[in-house]
């Protein structure tokens, strides 16, 4: 039987809370570095319009805006297995995060499985809303899954099952659960901006934490199923 217990909001922002302030320094250096990257994408233009020829073409700043692109995912990945790290409670550096993509493929499944979430998402909020919330819930851990366990033979399918899977049970919960974490940030923003500093990295550490008690909770019930089997199948061969 699936529970909640282990998702209780005030123990998983108490957990959050204590891995940010130990690290604190750290995630202001992050968000330094992704406003950096991010104002690279600010000062492009995107296409051009040749008033000569009357083509429509790229220019230096669309390049540099896909750059930025790329350099944002590629930290992207870095920082979250940061924090599964922190969460974990391994020693991790800072500069981890400039290693967190393990190859090509690494940062292709990471894209892919985020363009495939996307457009199941879309395509259930476009059947009534409705399925496109319970899409988003049950898909929200697949682009976490490929993260941290890329090259262990999970592929962009497999993260997207598991991630249905683990939040079965728990997806009412998890809907409650991003509504606080909404609020959160929105409490961060009206701050003049500065409590985001605070609120984005532990809204994620907490992401992260959920992830790993439903990864948790779900071995614990495969435990328990498989037990129940074996007891079962005793119980059949006694009589």
């Amino acid at each position: 039987m699936k529970n909640n217990n282990k998702l209780i909001i005030k123990d998983l922002f108490f957990r959050s809370w204590k891995v940010y302030k130990n690290n604190w320094f750290n995630f202001i250096l992050i968000g330094l570095l992704f406003v950096i990257v991010s104002m690279i994408a600010g000062y492009s233009r995107g296409f051009d319009f040749n008033n000569i020829t009357g083509d429509i073409v790229y220019n230096s700043s669309a390049i540099m805006s896909f750059i930025s692109w790329v350099i944002s995912v590629y930290l992207g990945i870095g920082v979250i297995r940061y924090m599964f790290n922190l969460i974990d409670g391994n020693d991790v550096k800072l500069k981890s995060i400039f290693y967190g993509v393990d190859s090509i493929s690494h940062f292709a499944f990471v894209v892919l499985v985020s363009i495939i979430t996307a457009f199941i998402i879309l395509f259930g909020t476009l059947l009534f809303i409705i399925p496109g919330i319970i899409a988003s819930i049950g898909l929200m851990f697949s682009k976490y899954i490929i993260i941290e366990n890329k090259g262990k033979n999970v592929e962009v399918l497999d993260a997207i099952k598991i991630s249905w899977e683990i939040t079965k049970g728990h997806r009412w919960k998890l809907l409650w659960i991003c509504i606080v974490l909404f609020i959160f940030n929105i409490i961060g923003f009206l701050l003049i901006g500065i409590g985001l500093v605070v609120t984005i990295p532990v809204s994620f550490l907490i992401m992260i934490v959920i992830y790993r008690e439903l990864e948790s909770i779900n071995k614990s019930n495969k435990k328990i199923v498989k037990k129940d089997i074996i007891e079962t199948k005793v119980d059949n061969f006694d009589k």
